[in-house]
């Protein structure tokens, strides 16, 4: 397992640290080849390990292809990676239990003809071995994933996981349909129609492989040459092409056999990295190392509304200021937050707030309207939020009323803040300290990754730890470190204390 394949905002990073590791980096980006000196790979090499950055840009996805590798507990290849909880105690680790590319046997249980989708029992027992206590017991992890099709209720047939779970997010399924190897992939119901990678550009190989592939038998099936065709020589493609056949057979007996809803074939271990705020300026260190690097490269580059993608040409105009003039650097860098500051942080300025939820997706808080702000780093802001009347403060019990507000100090880098709810007439309501990991505060918005626990004050100065039991699970499954558990505790017992 030491061939890597990295795409995304997290690469030059994770190129230097896998380098370093002694992987390698395969069909490398030209910008890491010329970062890194790396040439066009001209050999065969089978993608292993895949990275790419999750769709909300706050970490990565890491695939590991296990195709006619036989390893007894998979999950254990996490551990092996160089990046892991052990080495950076900030990662957070959401192991899917559903990996992509899986195949199982599913029932319907409930369908929206109208949404054009439908909810699909998965329950299985997993047959992870000793590694089952992490995957297949979890409260957390779902038992159905979502097929945007319209199936009659209790339809019972096979489907595969084309995204996997993440937390309590469901997979996304289709019905069953390919079988991937390391150059080939089948579709099981095609026209025998011959396909490419979008990497295969050579008309020359082209020809070659789609020759090829029409002396195989593919009645009723499509192929696509995978980018490693490229490089693997006609004994290795027709080998394997008889090999995925088989592998069709294989499956195919187990559907017959299979009496009972659950997995029928995995060959892929899939899971998410988040990054905090502290693990994207460990990125930063790395990156820094190899090309020029503006402070909170990584943090601003995972910003993901509309306002950051204007902000993400600044940061490459910057970067480009470094490289060009190298003599100059903590000048530019002490403009770079000037201008932050000036153009961004502004009196009265309203600022969204993204409340990211471990095992779910994110939650866009009422934003902030800057009241005060700080004029230098860290970065820090204190806002004022409005309510919509209805409902009750968490843990405090106590109505949202017309006119109600908050005050919420953000500091940068810290591991909690405080909102101070007050009514109309300004009195003190109560107060909720929310527990996270280190505050990100960006141009565009204020980032966090939200830890579950939290503390109330009461107006009358009691205060009380709420919502620990899903903390706890987080620590407890592994989701998140010893170190950050710690860390988060202490914190509680601080605001405890003051």
């Amino acid at each position: 397992m030491k061939n890597v394949f990295l795409r995304g905002i997290y690469s030059t990073a994770l190129t230097d640290l896998f380098l370093n590791a002694g992987y390698n980096i395969i069909y490398p980006s030209p910008l890491i080849q010329r970062r890194f000196n790396l040439t066009p790979d001209k050999e065969n090499k089978i993608k292993e390990v895949t990275i790419q950055d999750r769709d909300d840009n706050q970490g990565i996805i890491v695939y590991i292809f296990l195709f006619k590798k036989h390893i007894e507990y998979p999950i254990e290849l996490i551990s092996q990676l160089p990046l892991n909880q052990k080495i950076f105690p900030d990662l957070v680790t959401l192991i899917s239990k559903y990996s992509r590319n899986s195949i199982y046997k599913g029932k319907v249980i409930r369908t929206y003809k109208n949404r054009g989708y439908s909810i699909v029992d998965l329950k299985t027992e997993n047959d992870y071995g000793k590694d089952n206590q992490l995957l297949s017991t979890n409260d957390y992890k779902p038992d159905y994933g979502i097929i945007y099709s319209y199936y009659d209720k209790n339809f019972e047939g096979f489907f595969q996981v084309i995204q996997e779970d993440s937390g309590r997010n469901p997979p996304i399924l289709m019905p069953f349909n390919s079988l991937s190897g390391n150059y080939l992939v089948l579709l099981l119901k095609g026209n025998s129609r011959i396909l490419f990678s979008k990497k295969i550009q050579s008309s020359n190989l082209k020809s070659k492989l789609f020759n090829l592939g029409k002396s195989f038998e593919l009645t009723g099936i499509d192929i696509i040459f995978r980018t490693a065709a490229m490089h693997a020589n006609e004994e290795d493609l027709r080998d394997e092409f008889d090999e995925i056949l088989e592998l069709k057979k294989s499956i195919e007996l187990k559907m017959k056999q299979k009496q009972d809803i659950g997995l029928v074939y995995r060959d892929t271990i899939s899971f998410h990295y988040l990054f905090s705020g502290n693990l994207k300026l460990k990125m930063d260190e790395f990156r820094r190392k190899i090309c020029k690097t503006i402070q909170y490269h990584h943090s601003f580059k995972s910003s993901f509304n509309l306002q950051s993608q204007k902000f993400e040409m600044i940061i490459d105009f910057n970067e480009y200021l470094l490289e060009k003039f190298p003599e100059e650097e903590q000048r530019i860098n002490s403009s770079f937050i000037e201008f932050i500051h000036e153009k961004y942080f502004q009196k009265d300025i309203y600022i969204p707030i993204n409340h990211q939820k471990i095992l779910f997706k994110v939650e866009s808080l009422s934003p902030g309207k800057i009241i005060e702000k700080s004029e230098k780093t860290p970065f820090e802001l204190k806002v004022k939020r409005g309510f919509k009347s209805g409902g009750h403060y968490d843990g405090l019990n106590i109505p949202i009323e017309k006119g109600d507000y908050a005050l919420v100090h953000f500091i940068e880098g810290e591991w909690s803040y405080k909102n101070e709810y007050f009514d109309r007439n300004d009195s003190f309501k109560g107060a909720y300290y929310n527990i996270n990991t280190p505050i990100e505060i960006r141009p565009t918005e204020i980032h966090y990754l939200d830890l579950e626990v939290d503390v109330v004050e009461f107006n009358d100065g009691r205060k009380e730890v709420i919502d620990k039991e899903l903390f706890n699970t987080l620590y407890e499954h592994q989701i998140i470190s010893k170190e950050t558990y710690e860390r988060a505790n202490q914190e509680i017992s601080r605001i405890l204390q003051d």
